[in-house]
Formats: C-alpha cells, sequence, structure tokens
C-alpha cells in the first residue's frame, strides 16, 4: 500500500536564559526520531558512526535561536494535528498532536540574524532509505523553497558527500578549484531541482596516533596563545576581527556569500551557544610588539563521541602571512590536542578545492582524502 506523505515545521521554545532547555512536549520523540533518520543516513555515506547527532544536543541545538532563525522541517507517514501553520506548512508546537505520523525524511534549515539575510545555507535532504524513490526529497526541497520565499530568501545554498569525480569522463567540476564530484545519486537529485555545482571540498581525516607532526619554529616576534572552550573577554574583539577576516578571505568559488558582521558580543553569544554541547581547543599566534591577534585556529570535540574531532577554523591576517602561521597553529593544537584529549583517534576537515595554501598544510600534517563535498546553489 503506498504511502501518504506530508512535510511539516516543528519548532521548540527558545532556551531559557540560563541555556538550559525548555519541555519539548511531544516534538521531543518526533525529533529523536528524526535524529535517527540522519544517523542512518550518515552511516550509510561514511560506514561509520563519526557523524552521529546526539539528541540531546540536537533539540537545545534547533531551540536556540538567538543568531539564527532555525526550523526543521519533517516529512511524515501521516497528516498531524498543528495548532498553527508557518509558510502555509503545519507548524508543530510542544503541545501538539502529531498522531501516528512517522518520520521518514528531514531538512534543517537556518537563516541567519545578522547578514546574508537572502540565503538559506547549509542545509541538507535526509531521507530514510525504506522510503526513497517515492518523491519525499522532492517535498522536501520544495518545501525549503516554500519558506525561504516566506522568509525573504532568494538564494539556497546545500551541501552533499559525493564520490571523487576524478578520472571519470562525466565527472563535474565547478569553475574554479581542483575536485570534481561524479554524477552519483546526490548529484543526480540535485540538478534535476535546478541547484548548479558552485564549489568543491575537500574532505580529510588526520590519524591521530601513529602520525608524525613536528610543530614548527616560533618565528620572531611572535607568541602562541591558547584557550579551552570560549574565547577570555580580554580577546573577544581581536577575535571578532579574525572572523570578519575568515568571511572576506576564505575562497568562495560560485557561492553568492556576503561579508559576515562580527562583533565581541556575537562572538561570545555564538560561542555560549556552541560550547553547551561541545569542547574546543584554541590555538592563537599573536604578534608581541602590537599585542595583535595574528591568526587562530580551532579543533572541536562532542563529549559523547571522545574517538573523533573535527578541525574548524584556521585564518591568518593577510598582513601577517608569510611566516607559516597557518602550519604551526595547526601543529600545535594537534599536539596539545593529543594530550589533553588522549582518546581521541581521528580528526574531519574540508578545505575548498581553491585553497591550495591549507591543502598543502593538510597534506604535511599527514591528512588523507575521504570524500569530496559539493556546494550546490540556486536562486529562486
Amino acid at each position: 500500500m503506498q504511502n501518504s506523505y506530508h512535510v511539516a515545521m516543528a519548532d521548540l521554545p527558545p532556551v531559557e536564559a540560563d541555556g538550559s532547555s525548555r519541555d519539548p512536549g511531544v516534538l521531543d520523540g518526533l525529533l529523536r526520531a528524526a535524529v535517527e533518520v540522519d544517523n542512518r543516513a550518515w552511516r550509510e555515506v561514511f560506514g561509520h558512526d563519526d557523524f552521529t547527532n546526539i539528541p540531546e544536543a540536537y533539540l537545545q541545538s534547533l531551540a536556540q535561536q538567538q543568531n539564527a532563525r532555525k526550523r526543521l522541517l519533517l516529512a511524515l507517514t501521516g497528516p498531524v494535528f498543528a495548532s498553527g501553520q508557518e509558510a502555509g506548512l503545519p507548524l508543530l508546537q510542544p503541545h501538539d498532536d502529531p498522531g501516528d505520523a512517522v518520520v521518514v525524511g528531514t531538512c534543517m534549515i537556518m537563516q541567519s540574524r545578522h547578514d546574508n539575510l537572502h540565503l538559506l545555507d547549509g542545509f541538507e535532504v535526509t531521507v530514510d532509505p525504506d522510503h526513497r524513490r517515492r518523491g519525499v526529497g522532492t517535498m522536501l526541497v520544495r518545501a525549503v523553497e516554500t519558506v525561504a520565499r516566506d522568509w525573504g530568501v532568494d538564494t539556497l545554498i546545500s551541501w552533499g558527500t559525493h564520490e571523487n569525480g576524478e578520472g571519470r569522463d562525466d565527472a563535474l567540476h565547478p569553475k574554479e578549484g581542483a575536485f570534481s564530484i561524479a554524477r552519483d545519486v546526490p548529484a543526480l537529485f540535485a540538478l534535476r531541482h535546478g541547484f548548479s555545482l558552485a564549489q568543491c571540498e575537500r574532505h580529510s581525516v588526520q590519524r591521530v596516533h601513529g602520525t608524525q607532526v613536528s610543530v614548527p619554529h616560533l618565528p620572531h616576534g611572535y607568541e602562541l596563545v591558547q584557550w579551552i572552550n570560549e574565547t577570555p573577554e580580554e580577546l573577544l574583539e581581536a577575535k571578532a576581527r579574525l572572523n570578519l577576516a575568515m568571511s572576506t578571505d576564505v575562497p568562495k568559488g560560485e557561492l553568492e556569500l556576503e561579508d559576515e558582521v562580527w562583533t565581541a558580543d556575537r562572538v561570545a553569544s555564538s560561542e555560549r551557544d556552541t560550547y553547551r554541547n561541545w569542547m574546543g581547543l584554541s590555538t592563537a599566534a599573536r604578534q608581541v610588539e602590537s599585542g595583535e591577534l595574528a591568526g587562530y585556529t580551532n579543533i572541536r570535540q562532542r563529549p559523547q563521541l571522545p574517538a573523533v574531532a573535527w578541525q574548524e577554523v584556521t585564518i591568518v591576517l593577510a598582513s601577517h602571512r608569510g611566516h607559516g602561521l597557518g602550519e604551526l597553529m595547526k601543529a600545535a593544537n594537534l599536539e596539545w590536542l593529543r594530550r589533553q584529549w588522549p582518546g581521541t583517534e581521528r580528526v574531519h576537515t574540508w578545505n575548498a578545492g581553491e585553497n591550495q595554501w591549507m591543502l598543502a598544510i593538510n597534506d604535511r600534517l599527514g591528512y588523507q582524502v575521504a570524500s569530496v563535498g559539493g556546494a550546490w546553489q540556486k536562486k529562486l
């Protein structure tokens, strides 16, 4: 018997002032089911559990909306009884009745409250393997476009994980960068729905143990500064300048991304949200004479997944480049990780195909190619 599918949105009450979550009510079961759908998909793509979502962290993240408006789109096997609507879709809230609906697909959408108000960035459509090729993914994409128009958005950016296109005659190439992707199922799905390949990223993995990494000598006139989790208050202004440089200086391919607006308050607020669910190690290079932070790098880890970590931002201000600070900071942070989190076995990272300098640093640090990420863009 053919299932009847429906799409609804879920919205959690905002977190309390102290950061604690409010009661999600009936949404708790639906959102935990959504997490399991995502986790099944990640296991299928990568063959391991490094990308496992933690239900409690997922729920809290959805409720943290100070810096971004968020909604979770749910593809369901039956109708729900929602008390409200948004963008013409049922809007489920904690006191509503989900009926007997079963979650078969998900998509989290976010819109920054600070900048790039023209886009929804970073969403991924996930469909349970048992319900694919029945139009569920298409329903979710159409729902994303409906919400985007309702929010005044005209640009969509979605990320996908793909087979490497190297050596394939029919590979898809962005206009810039060193990588390509195969015309696999996710790529064909994106093309069919009007998205174009705007950029490729290399996904690499560093094996922490058994990889020899030497920390380069500190250049004259610089010192290293390190901290755990949130940036110290006295460094927030400097961190805001580095975050701005990260948004302006990194390669964007054809992605229509505007420069971001960063202040000390935004850094502090964003990090409070992040480190309710993560742990972080940051290493910065500081010019001794001026006291200016020349650059920084960051690695994060979930307490529930001690074997895996995520290499995040690495940036050096243009005026301080040419001294090897990027490689120095990353190597020093990795050595610190080995001491601070000795159970870590792997570090994942992504780098744009145009970023030959950071890719070369990662090669020297022992990162190995794991997959290729594709950034898909669509103008409404």
